[in-house]
């Protein structure tokens, strides 16, 4: 079954959220809803009520928990997305040069490989400080 999940992207002068579907089995489900039950039982709340806690990503969840959903989650899916909003960023805030042949269409999935070739070497991506996959509510309390 196809689920939504909610991504704020961190960009230079604002943050964008994007949404991205994945396929995820029933199984698959039950262990991501497991694994986000142990990490929020072994959250503790900041000493200081008025200390800025960011939110926890599911990326960093799955990071720790379970390597294949991980990677289907950032590789497969959130990955892709995340480095062609990043690059356009880059390039509109004159961080990365656009390439003289780089004549891609940046919405066509079917290019993403050329345009990684192409810009890999200017961009690099860890999930931790570029985005943030939302938990949804309803599978927090599970």
């Amino acid at each position: 079954m196809k689920y939504k999940f909610q991504v704020m992207v961190a960009l230079t002068y604002k943050d964008e959220d994007i949404e991205v579907e994945i396929d995820l089995s029933d199984e698959e489900v039950e262990t991501i809803k497991s694994l986000i039950a142990a990490y929020e039982s072994k959250k503790e709340d900041p000493a200081d009520p008025e200390e800025y806690v960011p939110e926890t990503s599911l990326l960093q969840i799955l990071e720790q928990g379970n390597k294949e959903l991980f990677d289907k989650f950032w590789w497969d899916t959130i990955y892709p997305r995340v480095f062609i909003k990043m690059l356009i960023n880059g390039i509109e805030n004159g961080y990365i040069e656009k390439y003289d042949e780089d004549d891609f269409d940046y919405d066509n999935e079917d290019d993403f490989d050329d345009i990684q070739d192409m810009y890999s070497d200017d961009i690099e991506l860890e999930h931790s400080s570029c985005c943030i996959c939302r938990i949804p509510e309803d599978w927090k309390s599970q």
